[in-house]
């Protein structure tokens, strides 16, 4: 039984209140699903490959790297040098 009743007040039984608390984290991680399969589509989440010459200047691709993680903490950086 999930409910207690008498002739003023319904309230939850103990399994009431597990199966309450167990939804209730159910409608939750669907909520966070959703908001992964938007932030895909938006394109925020995935993986960015970046090739650049061997004499490249580090430095900036290190203050690129550290701005891009800051803005998209999602997408991951694959980076590659090339002759």
């Amino acid at each position: 039984m999930l409910f207690q009743r008498d002739k003023k007040h319904v309230s939850l039984t103990q399994a009431g209140q597990l199966f309450y608390y167990g939804a209730q984290n159910i409608l939750k991680q669907v909520e966070l699903s959703y908001q992964h399969l938007e932030a895909f589509q938006r394109g925020e989440r995935g993986t960015l490959k970046i090739g650049f010459l061997k004499d490249f200047d580090f430095e900036l691709l290190r203050e690129f790297i550290t701005e891009f993680h800051q803005k998209y903490p999602h997408i991951q950086l694959e980076l590659g040098g090339y002759t």
